[in-house]
């Protein structure tokens, strides 16, 4: 077996598409023999992406709000019994099935490793977009009351800043 490691969507290549937008792969594998090919196969393959954002913004300011539109393409279904079948399979041929399988997609704003502001959402399609608002205002104030929160919880919180009457 060969592992093969396929890049990340990447929103500034646009040479970088998926199957689905037009983009055409192949494996291509050869044998040699003292450094002469002698053989060789070429195997077209499809390639989908998971998840990525169709576009993201230049910069992030505190206190703005932000809509960044996901796109998934061809998620499999997780179920045992429908194997490597697509997500949608189920809906179509077997409604009923339709809404034992979803996921839960997540879309985060990470700074220095933590999360700064957090989007979620549920889809019962293998293949869509959704667009999502991420509030980084209202993330940041819950940031804030959730560590306040904690001090107080663990017994130290934190001074108000009011000075005492003399």
């Amino acid at each position: 077996m060969l592992s093969l490691l396929v890049p990340d969507a990447d929103l500034n290549n646009p040479a970088y598409i998926s199957t689905l937008d037009g983009g055409q792969y192949v494996f291509h594998t050869w044998l040699e023999q003292s450094g002469i090919p002698v053989s060789e196969t070429f195997l077209p393959v499809r390639m989908v992406w998971g998840i990525r954002p169709v576009a993201l913004p230049a910069t992030v300011v505190p206190g703005a709000n932000y809509s960044i539109t996901l796109e998934w393409q061809e998620l499999p279904s997780w179920l045992p019994s429908e194997g490597s079948s697509p997500l949608d399979r189920a809906r179509l041929w077997q409604p009923y099935l339709a809404n034992l399988q979803y996921y839960k997609i997540v879309l985060q704003l990470l700074s220095v490793g933590r999360v700064v502001a957090s989007q979620e959402f549920v889809t019962y399609t293998g293949t869509g977009q959704q667009t999502v608002e991420i509030d980084f205002l209202k993330a940041c104030l819950q940031r804030i009351e959730e560590q306040r929160m904690l001090q107080v919880l663990n017994g130290n919180p934190r001074s108000t800043g009011r000075s005492r009457k003399k």
